[in-house]
């Protein structure tokens, strides 16, 4: 939904704004690391600039690159292999995490010239905040266990009366509790063990099965272990648009590692991988 507006300028042209909301994804939501309008990463800004091969940069500068933000922690002068994203670069990626002093739920990050984006990170007990739109607050509810946005007065463009194609860039872990350990976590890639991302997938009581107890702990560690120790090669970050069974989700993610199922004589089900 959304609503629009208009300002002017001496050359009789105008730039036009709205107000919309969007569902982003399941939460919640770890991380945010930036937000791209029309292709363009708008937020964070960047001190620097975009990423250029050969640039002197210094301890504090922001980039652009890769449709992130990311901060430089040590003077240098900028090659390919220590572009932001390489293994042991002189870069830490930018982001506003959930658990930061301060953050609210919703947070609102403000984005010059362009307007407000109010982040619901979609935890199970979100309620609507004061700065919420009355018209959309009204007519909406909170939507608990989904991240999503409201983006107040957003510049559609200059002489543009339709939305933008805005991205929001996140981040989240595997929320599950069959695997534990580093194979629960996120790598240094921000990329998910496959087995604890099936994990998720057979435990989540709104977006899943509903029932973690289908899976053997056992054997699902030690297939979530064998793959960490590669995480290079198997870290994934699927991206599930529609509905499907949990057995074809199942295979889906399985299509990205080495790893079979089979029943137990126990009615649950074990995963193992193969050589």
């Amino acid at each position: 939904m959304g609503s629009g507006g208009k300002a002017g300028g001496g050359t009789g042209a105008h730039d036009y704004y709205g107000t919309i909301a969007g569902l982003v994804c399941a939460g919640p939501v770890d991380a945010v690391l930036g937000i791209i309008s029309d292709g363009k990463t708008v937020w964070p800004e960047a001190s620097a600039g975009d990423w250029t091969d050969a640039e002197a940069y210094e301890a504090g500068d922001i980039v652009h690159r890769g449709g992130r933000a990311w901060v430089c922690t040590d003077d240098h002068t900028a090659a390919e292999v220590t572009a932001p994203g390489a293994v042991a670069a002189p870069w830490e990626e930018y982001a506003l995490r959930r658990t930061d002093p301060g953050v609210t739920n919703p947070v609102a990050i403000a984005v010059p010239g362009y307007g407000v984006c109010l982040l619901y990170w979609g935890t199970a007990d979100q309620v609507h905040s004061g700065g919420t739109p009355a018209g959309i607050s009204s007519d909406h509810p909170p939507y608990r266990r989904q991240c999503w946005v409201v983006l107040e007065d957003w510049l559609f463009g200059r002489e543009r009366t339709s939305a933008p194609n805005v991205e929001i860039v996140v981040r989240r872990a595997p929320v599950q509790s069959v695997v534990t350990g580093p194979a629960a976590a996120l790598d240094e890639q921000g990329q998910a063990n496959p087995v604890a991302v099936a994990a998720e997938l057979l435990s989540d009581p709104v977006f899943g099965a509903g029932v973690p107890a289908l899976a053997d702990p056992e054997s699902w560690q030690e297939a979530a272990d064998a793959l960490q120790d590669d995480a290079a090669a198997w870290g994934i970050s699927p991206v599930l648009r529609d509905a499907r069974t949990f057995q074809e989700l199942l295979e889906t993610v399985g299509g990205y590692a080495p790893v079979v199922q089979r029943s137990t004589g126990l009615g649950t089900m074990a995963l193992r991988t193969l050589p």
